[in-house]
């Protein structure tokens, strides 16, 4: 499973990167290609020792390859230690890491297009952000103080939804939140993706997009833009992946169709996919819902117990 922005931090993967050669092997050269088309060093930001992860990273321009490069470091990371996927579940942002992954567009012009929409997203969009609410998304429909004021971009699971919206709503929103005793977590991103914010750099945007070359998924791709499985992407694909809302939960729903007792392994940065696929589809003695990358120091031994999972079916 592949995650997006807000799930970013500074030093995010260091032990791994410290620890396993062949994640840092990913790193470098992933990062190599960055610095051949932008011209800076991504490890450079990220790794940066006077930064700590508690500081906020949230700078489009590095924060949108630092992402990718991290969740196909590991995923590659985890290929060559012999763990082959039988899905690859992306959201938001991480539905490019999942395509590249599955040989749907290559890697190298992937890395590329996550580099332009960061550039052409701080030129063209408005500032603005994302909220997490710890409440029934029946509120947002309930309340004007919310729908008047941000869009809708994700309902993950009952008891937890997500909005975005321009800076200046987002902080009534807050507000009123706040007054209301409602929880809420504003995410590290400084823009409304998944909503109408993203509009003004469609026709850019998808220009690109159309001038990639698409191929057959080589390993079954579930975008959670469209909460279905794809056989056959093209540019409305990848554009869907930060324009439409997140369906993290249908897609979820299909997977449970088939029947099947997955080890569902995070690769985001921060172990929160594995929290919410833990809130749905709640704990299991068939399932096992791993994070590898967290921000408590025990990436190597997370990789390891996926590993041996993977390769010998231990119990928990």
């Amino acid at each position: 499973m592949f995650g997006g922005q807000g799930s970013q931090y500074y030093q995010m993967g260091i032990e791994l990167y410290r620890m396993h050669p062949v994640f840092r092997s990913w790193m470098n050269r992933l990062d190599s290609l960055v610095s051949e088309i932008a011209g800076f060093s991504v490890i450079a930001h990220l790794y940066d020792d006077r930064k700590s992860l508690v500081m906020d990273f949230d700078n489009l321009t590095h924060t949108h390859p630092a992402i990718f490069m991290i969740q196909y470091s590991l995923a590659r990371t985890l290929m060559e230690e012999g763990i082959e996927p039988d899905v690859l579940l992306g959201l938001s942002l991480g539905e490019y890491v999942s395509a590249a992954v599955a040989n749907v567009v290559e890697v190298e012009a992937m890395l590329e297009t996550v580099l332009l929409q960061s550039e052409l997203i701080q030129s063209a969009c408005e500032k603005g952000g994302m909220i997490a609410i710890l409440s029934n998304s029946d509120l947002y429909d309930t309340f004007p103080q919310l729908h008047m004021a941000s869009s809708l971009v994700a309902v993950n699971y009952d008891g937890h939804f997500v909005i975005a919206g321009k800076e200046a709503g987002l902080s009534s929103v807050e507000s009123w939140l706040s007054t209301n005793g409602i929880l809420h977590q504003r995410l590290p991103v400084s823009y409304a993706f998944h909503s109408a914010y993203m509009e003004p750099i469609k026709t850019a945007y998808m220009h690109h997009l159309r001038s990639l070359t698409y191929q057959a998924p080589t390993v079954p791709w579930l975008p959670c833009a469209s909460g279905d499985f794809c056989e056959a992407a093209n540019a409305n694909h990848l554009w869907q992946a930060i324009r439409e809302p997140m369906r993290l939960g249908e897609a979820l729903k299909i997977l449970e169709q088939q029947q099947q007792d997955y080890m569902y392994v995070d690769l985001s940065p921060s172990g929160t996919l594995a929290a919410m696929v833990t809130k749905i589809q709640g704990r299991s003695d068939n399932s096992r819902i791993l994070p590898i990358i967290t921000k408590f120091n025990q990436d190597a031994s997370h990789l390891r117990r996926v590993i041996d999972w993977g390769l010998n079916g231990l119990a928990r």
